[in-house]
């Protein structure tokens, strides 16, 4: 079965529920997650073993397109689409419709759903949570976007705030992460390549001021003014600058 980058999304293992132990077997089980298509599936680890245990999926309303945990790894939080501008409609759904969800994670990595769906204006493309798990962060591929959401004391998905109308937004937005103090966000700018029937669209990464859940430009980075660039993802070291 061939499985592209819309319809799976492999979730961490290990990270997100946490680990059991079972002493008289000497073996640590964890929990991982995968979507495929409306299926986020929960799988239990063992890997001593090194093998999946399918246990319970859970039917989302449309294509998971990302998903991220709470820094307290009792809360995951899932984005999905049924289609959109240039996106083939996910079979079985209305069409164009996108949604974010929480959902609470037990002791034994299990899923239940944690409030009702927020509907997004258009197709979310990657979601992640700042550091202090204050503010869930969405960003959106086209056109280029961003939300950001309160999270709630109980995990639960809160009120969307307010952003800036002159936010500098790059081409096609491709991913979106707090850094480790919380205080700046950076987003991907993927850019596009060219085609026969028009040039190419360059690639940035963007630097925003980040308080109370609220972002303000404050550099783009563009080398070569973007063209031949292409950023799609970033990380950051956990103990370097």
């Amino acid at each position: 079965m061939t499985i592209n980058r819309r319809t799976f999304s492999a979730l961490l293992a290990s990270a997100v529920a946490a680990p059991r132990v079972s002493f008289a077997q000497a073996k640590v089980n964890s929990a991982f997650y995968s979507g495929v298509g409306g299926q986020l599936t929960h799988y239990e680890v063992d890997f001593g073993a090194a093998t999946l245990a399918k246990l319970a999926s859970v039917t989302l309303p449309g294509g998971l397109q990302y998903a991220w945990p709470h820094p307290s790894r009792r809360y995951l939080y899932v984005a999905t689409s049924s289609g959109g501008v240039g996106i083939a409609p996910v079979p079985g759904y209305p069409p164009d419709q996108h949604y974010l969800l929480a959902f609470h994670v037990a002791p034994d990595g299990g899923l239940s759903g944690h409030g009702a769906p927020i509907r997004l204006r258009q197709r979310p493309i990657h979601l992640s949570v700042d550091n202090a798990g204050q503010h869930l962060l969405v960003a959106y591929n086209f056109p280029s976007n961003v939300s950001v959401f309160k999270i709630k004391g109980d995990g639960g998905i809160g009120e969307e705030v307010k952003q800036p109308d002159n936010l500098e937004k790059g081409i096609y937005f491709h991913q979106i992460r707090a850094t480790p103090g919380d205080k700046s966000i950076l987003i991907v700018a993927r850019g596009n390549n060219p085609e026969a029937s028009k040039p190419e669209d360059p690639g940035s990464l963007h630097v925003y001021s980040f308080k109370d859940g609220v972002l303000t430009s404050r550099r783009k980075i563009a080398p070569n003014g973007g063209y031949g660039f292409g950023p799609r993802h970033l990380d950051i070291h956990p103990s370097q600058p």
